[in-house]
Parts: C-alpha cells; sequence; structure tokens
C-alpha cells in the first residue's frame, strides 16, 4: 500500500514503518495519523510480519507533536543525540495521546511529573537511566540496532512472544493475584502448541529450533 506520509518496507517477517516528513521535522498532522492507524491495521492482520519498527526520516527529529510512549510503545532504541520531552506546559497545555498516563507508567509518578510539569527535555543518556528507552546507539548504528533487536524477538516462538507480551501489558493493570492467573493461563495454552514441542525438541537437540506459530 501506498501512502503520502509514510513509507513502508517488510523484509524477512520485520517491517519497517518511516514517517517521512523531515522538512518539518516528521511532526504528526491528521494525513500521518489516519495513514499511520491504517498501516498498522493492515500489519496487525499480515501473518508474516512478526515485528513492526517505527522510525523518522532525516537526522533531526524522529516525529515532533506526539508522545513517544504512544508511538513507540514496546521496544524503544535512541541515538546517542536524542532528546525527548513533554514541552506542553510551555504552550499553555498538557500532553495529550495518554502522555500524562504513559509516562508515569514508564518511568515512574515523580520522574514524569518532573518531565511533564517543567516542559524540559532529557539527553538520550538519562533517558535510558530512568527506564525510558531500552537501548542508546550512535546515530549511525540506529537502524541496525533497531532490526537487531527485531531479529532477536522474531527469532522466538511467536505465539510465546505474544502472550509473554500480552501477560506483562494486562498484568500491569491487574492485582498480583491476577496477574499471575493471567500468567498461568497463557502458560497452559502454550504447553500444547507445536512451538513448545519444537522449542523443546530444539533444546534437547542443541539446534536453533524452527518455529511455525502453531
Amino acid at each position: 500500500m501506498t501512502y503520502q506520509t509514510l513509507l513502508c518496507d517488510k523484509r524477512d517477517g520485520i517491517s519497517t514503518v518511516t514517517v517521512n516528513r523531515p522538512e518539518k521535522l516528521n511532526a504528526l498532522n491528521r494525513t500521518v495519523l489516519e495513514e499511520l492507524n491504517d498501516c498498522f491495521l493492515a500489519l496487525q492482520s499480515d501473518r508474516e510480519v512478526r515485528a513492526v519498527i517505527l522510525t523518522g526520516a532525516g537526522e533531526k527529529a524522529f516525529v515532533a507533536g506526539a508522545d513517544i510512549n504512544e508511538l513507540a510503545c514496546t521496544l524503544r532504541v535512541a541515538s546517542e543525540n536524542a532528546r525527548f520531552g513533554q514541552p506542553e506546559v510551555k504552550l499553555g497545555i498538557i500532553p495529550g495521546y495518554a502522555g500524562t498516563q504513559r509516562l508515569g507508567r514508564l518511568v515512574g509518578k515523580g520522574r514524569a511529573l518532573e518531565m511533564i510539569l517543567t516542559g524540559e527535555q532529557v539527553t538520550a543518556q538519562e533517558a535510558y537511566r530512568i527506564g525510558l528507552v531500552n537501548q542508546v546507539v550512535p546515530a549511525k548504528e540506529l537502524a541496525a540496532a533497531a532490526r537487531g533487536l527485531a531479529e532477536k524477538m522474531t527469532a522466538n516462538g511467536p505465539i510465546a512472544v505474544q502472550f509473554a507480551l500480552e501477560a506483562v501489558n494486562r498484568g500491569m493493570e491487574m492485582t498480583l493475584k491476577e496477574g499471575e492467573l493471567l500468567e498461568a493461563t497463557l502458560f497452559g495454552l502454550l504447553c500444547v502448541t507445536a512451538d513448545m514441542k519444537e522449542g523443546t525438541r530444539a533444546f534437547l537437540e542443541k539446534r536453533p529450533a524452527k518455529f511455525e506459530g502453531k
């Protein structure tokens, strides 16, 4: 599918979606948001896609006018020169796209309040220290690092990865007891999959597993 503001590439089960408005610092407008929604809906139903990398064109900005927690929701890789902030209060407004809700869940209430109430930016190194990003790499290595992380995930059992993500995300909104029950339920479902049997055989035979998502 062709988009006005996005570039899409799919290779080896990994799709790379690039917001392509470098002259506008990849700022999000209605067209970008609508196209991102359409693109991710299509990717969600594409059984060949097992990981998605979201990035921005150019060297100045990932995106402007959006909450990183909303756009890069699972794992985040940043270049050494990246900076992150929620500057909305400087404009007399508050963060949108659930920025006031998601940031605290990532970095803790105190750090989130500091970023939101001051509107100040943090460096990539500080973002890594507080858990806002997972990795910090030189700018020239950013694309390779993101793809390397995606390849590590797609090498694992796809159903197991899906269930692990579900257990963590849903469990964050549950009590510990409820989360433990969810985990046990998902674990039980995995035990009857062909992937579980293949993973066990591969481990015993000391070879890479060949998962089929079944």
